[in-house]
């Protein structure tokens, strides 16, 4: 049985705040926190959190009438085959009294937008919920052309929708939209003050998944206007955004609102944060203690009054380590990922769901051979070649913690639900990386997965591959062989998994089992041996351990370096 001792609800936390900690731009291109910098035209990222200056537009595009007003979009390709439409207000800004709530309906304007500019990032200004729609030149409404909706990673306290091209998926005949969404205290925020003053339909401290809903909501309001299908819907979202699909494929409030989602080294298994104390502070008593750091105390409507009348750089900085993220507030929240995934309580749509081969990344070991001899018993095909390596081993150890054996329960509990699900995982290198790189680091896929990739023949292959891929599993609910290899869906008899590996895509059947089954049992000692300041990794529920039953076992317990169905991979992580 999963046992409440092996996880710790601070593990959770420290997880959803600490992807990207310290770092405005987590996506990095591949190799880990260097490689390539983003192709010519990419919107890298700047300083301060801003949203990099957009490449001078090549001409107009047609002017679209949405919620609110009027936008004019513009072309940035030389043939003017894509047309993108940025800085688009999706809600009214979350400003004044309107500071903790659910996004307000948009102020409507009057002159034509210029939609060549994106809007606010929200780590610059608390008026950032805008979004940016990227559609082939010639769509029009009628068409019905598959949506993709980007999510973008950092923790929960960093980054940006405009930091994130759509033009790679315009081009293969998908409209693209990204968004922003409320960060750190002014998105993921409890006190007894606003519990006390929230209006009777709404809830409390999820802002950031209150925006996304926002978002998914004008989606379906006004996507056909630039082409696109509002019934055929696929969120996509990497770290703390795979986390909020995770979560946005549980609530109630989005049924109906997409129709698939991708979830890149989402951490899986996810409890929430909980509002009052248990074996950590709740975030009601974070709140509490944050604004008395203001000076203000109470729950009155004087108190709420003056911390919304804060100015909003007050807001920023210092947000302790694990106060960012869903919470579980039992009205828009009900529960934590894997207690609705082990109840069959998400949405019954495809999935897709993976992570890469050294997501450690985030969380180095500094005396990895003094961890790895408190770590008994290890399954073989944590050092398949006999290296010794003992960085390496630990660094497998960790990934499998986090993200591989997490995912796999995931994807085992979406198939037993009776949905379909698919999952990946990347170990691909740049020829330049793999005599010295541990693996793919958490995060590197964004170089491929937004074609970011070098002229390198094997990069821009495999670039092609995961868009392919991706644009596939949003047009039809299926990747199929888009990629080049047929890339099958998940059961329980084989498990598959499509691993991006330096001699291209190959189907690996029972990735890892040993590796997953292992650091299941043993969590709370990989755990317990972390370095100070690292985080445990999430813990299941009791009600979901009791509705998933026992932990079911690898289906051959020699195996766990998977088994290839059909060409040959890399070893991988």
């Amino acid at each position: 049985m999963i046992r409440k001792d092996l996880f710790t609800a601070a593990g959770v936390a420290v997880v959803t705040l600490a992807l990207v900690a310290g770092s405005a731009w987590s996506q990095q291109p591949a190799g880990g926190r260097g490689g390539q910098a983003p192709a010519a035209g990419a919107q890298a990222p700047a300083r301060g959190g801003q949203a990099p200056a957009a490449p001078q537009p090549t001409g107009k595009a047609e002017i679209i009438q949405v919620t609110g007003g009027k936008v004019e979009g513009a072309y940035f390709t030389a043939d003017k085959d894509i047309a993108s439409f940025r800085g688009i207000p999706f809600a009214a800004p979350p400003v004044g009294d309107f500071r903790w709530r659910a996004p307000q309906p948009v102020k409507p304007w009057t002159d034509v937008r210029d939609g060549s500019k994106y809007g606010a990032t929200c780590q610059a200004s608390e008026d950032c919920l805008y979004l940016n729609v990227w559609k082939p030149a010639g769509a029009k409404a009628g068409d019905k052309l598959p949506v993709m909706f980007w999510i973008y990673g950092g923790s929960f306290t960093s980054g940006a929708g405009s930091l994130y091209d759509g033009t790679p998926y315009a081009k293969t005949g998908v409209v693209y939209v990204s968004i922003n969404y409320r960060l750190g205290r002014s998105g993921w925020f409890t006190h007894p003050a606003l519990d006390k003053a929230k209006p009777a339909n709404e809830s409390v401290g999820n802002y950031g998944l209150m925006d996304d809903i926002a978002a998914l909501r004008w989606v379906q309001a006004n996507i056909e206007k630039f082409g696109g299908n509002k019934n055929n819907v696929t969120i996509f979202g990497e770290s703390a955004g795979g986390i909020s699909v995770n979560y946005l494929m549980t609530l109630d409030a989005t049924k109906g609102l997409f129709h698939k989602a991708i979830s890149e080294s989402g951490f899986g298994i996810n409890p929430g944060l909980s509002m009052k104390d248990t074996d950590r502070p709740g975030t009601d008593k974070v709140g509490a203690d944050w604004s008395a750091s203001k000076g203000i105390t109470g729950d009155t409507p004087e108190a709420l009054a003056r911390m919304r009348a804060l100015p909003w750089s007050d807001l920023q900085g210092g947000t302790p380590i694990g106060s960012s993220g869903p919470i579980i507030d039992g009205v828009l929240v009900k529960r934590g990922t894997d207690e609705a995934f082990a109840k069959g309580l998400e949405h019954k749509i495809p999935y897709m769901l993976g992570g890469n081969s050294y997501e450690a990344s985030l969380f180095p070991t500094a005396n990895a051979p003094a961890r790895l001899a408190k770590f008994p018993n290890l399954p073989a095909s944590y050092d398949p070649d006999n290296t010794r390596d003992a960085a390496r081993i630990v660094n497998r150890v960790v990934t499998d913690y986090f993200i591989g054996s997490n995912d796999r329960q995931l994807a085992r509990d979406h198939t037993k639900n009776g949905a379909t699900a698919y999952r990946y995982y990347y170990s691909y290198l740049p020829p330049a990386q793999r005599a010295t790189a541990q693996g793919l680091g958490h995060g590197s896929e964004i170089a491929y997965v937004f074609a970011r990739a070098t002229a390198d023949p094997q990069d821009l292959a495999t670039s092609q591959a995961t868009v392919a891929y991706w644009s596939s599993f949003a047009k039809y609910g299926n990747p199929g062989a888009a990629g080049g290899v047929l890339w099958p869906k998940y059961d329980a008899a084989s498990e598959p998994v499509l691993e991006f590996s330096v001699n291209g895509p190959v189907v690996r059947n029972h990735l890892f089992d040993a590796r997953y089954d292992w650091a299941i049992a043993n969590r709370t000692l990989i755990a317990s041996t972390a370095d100070p300041g690292v985080p445990g990794a999430p813990y299941a529920p009791p009600a979901a351990a009791a509705a998933r039953g026992a932990v079911q076992p690898a289906n051959a317990a020699g195996r766990g370096g998977g088994t290839p169905a059909g060409g040959r991979g890399g070893r991988g992580g």
